[in-house]
């Protein structure tokens, strides 16, 4: 009877080891099984421009006698856009990088190119005077793109065409392209001016010298550009070519543009050499750049006064018979002879404006919005 029961013992014993042992091999299967459905779980698809869905712009339109219509053929937010002549480059936060192209801005359907800014999101964009290069610069990596329309086996893209080092230690708020050259400019305490040659290579840097450099203005017909700081007054600086050529020479200091007791907001220069400066101590200067400034000749103020409606102008431009301001979502016309403000759109965006450009006879506005709206100008009587 005991050799039974001492049996028995040695059997469940034996039955207890075997189940230890086969145990953690369970758990171990268990984990691996539980790893392998989740590996098996299908990844997030990628969101690239192809099934990127586009921004809705339903959430916000103006509600104006003088809104006409908005370019919306984007799938992302607008961070910056230029025209010349035909065409119209927009620059947007998801990388696509749009040329259109046009008779007029008042035709129902627009043509376009598209492109990507691979891993980075642009901060300025510009075109030149032809239509057939826009360049763009990076937000993350600071770089400028170069891009051009290609044609292969008869259908046209935008192609990337060069691509080089910015050497800017902040955001690059601005980008000129003339005939001689490109132009870029640092924000905030990057108060660097640098001149490119189209293969890459700088050719001058020029400094403000201010504490912080808000925003560039640039006029490619003229080869003219200032740079909005901090103080009062800006520095006009105009590019040089060499003789009997296109090739960039140099830059001359040749004006300044004074007078403000606060920092500038904004400045803007027309094709009839006449320039326009904010500042945000409200005041608005409107000048004749058109001096023998070789001669030491100052530039005449045309007209000047203070906004009453709007703390200070932070985007203008110049028409022959207008003058356009604009604050946060707000845009303000005026008769330049008079200034009797002919208009105003209290609510242009849903979110405050970015820019404002003239084509012809539209005015562009951009915000941190999927769109460009486009608005007709009021006549001044």
């Amino acid at each position: 009877m005991e050799i039974i029961f001492v049996l028995l013992g040695l059997g469940l014993l034996l039955v207890a080891v075997v189940v230890f042992r086969k145990s953690p091999q369970k758990r171990k299967d268990s984990s691996e099984h539980t790893s392998s459905v989740q590996s098996a779980k299908p990844k997030p698809k990628k969101k690239t421009l192809k099934n990127l869905p586009k921004v809705k712009h339903e959430k916000f339109t103006p509600k104006h006698e003088l809104y006409y219509n908005s370019l919306s053929n984007f799938h992302s937010k607008v961070s910056d856009f230029d025209t010349t002549e035909g065409y119209l480059a927009a620059a947007c936060q998801d990388g696509s990088i749009n040329l259109f192209k046009f008779q007029s801005l008042n035709q129902k359907s627009f043509n376009y190119l598209q492109a990507k800014l691979e891993r980075d999101e642009p901060s300025a964009i510009a075109i030149n005077k032809a239509g057939n290069l826009v360049v763009t610069a990076g937000l993350y990596y600071r770089k400028i793109h170069l891009f051009a329309p290609k044609s292969e086996s008869g259908k046209k893209t935008l192609q990337e065409v060069r691509t080089f080092n910015s050497g800017h230690t902040r955001n690059i708020c601005g980008i000129g392209v003339s005939e001689s050259c490109i132009v870029t400019c640092g924000e905030d305490v990057d108060t660097h001016v640098i001149f490119w040659g189209f293969d890459g290579t700088q050719l001058a840097v020029y400094n403000t010298n201010q504490l912080k450099n808000n925003s560039l203005a640039f006029q490619r017909d003229l080869q003219m550009l200032s740079v909005a700081t901090w103080m009062g007054s800006a520095r006009v600086i105009q590019m040089q070519t060499k003789k009997g050529s296109e090739e960039f020479e140099k830059y001359l200091s040749i004006m300044d543009l004074s007078g403000h007791s606060k920092g500038l907001s904004c400045i803007y220069f027309t094709p009839a050499m006449e320039a326009v400066t904010c500042s945000i101590d409200g005041t608005v200067k409107v000048w004749n750049t058109n001096v023998k400034w070789h001669l030491k000749e100052d530039p005449k103020v045309l007209f000047q006064f203070k906004t009453s409606t709007i703390p200070y102008a932070s985007h203008s431009v110049l028409t022959k018979d207008l003058l356009v301001l604009a604050h946060e979502s707000r845009i303000e016309f005026y008769n330049r002879k008079n200034l009797q403000m002919l208009d105003c759109v209290e609510k242009a965006h849903g979110t405050n404006i970015q820019k404002i450009s003239v084509y012809k006879d539209y005015l562009l506005s951009q915000a941190s919005e999927g769109r460009i709206n486009i608005w007709n100008l009021p006549v001044s009587s």
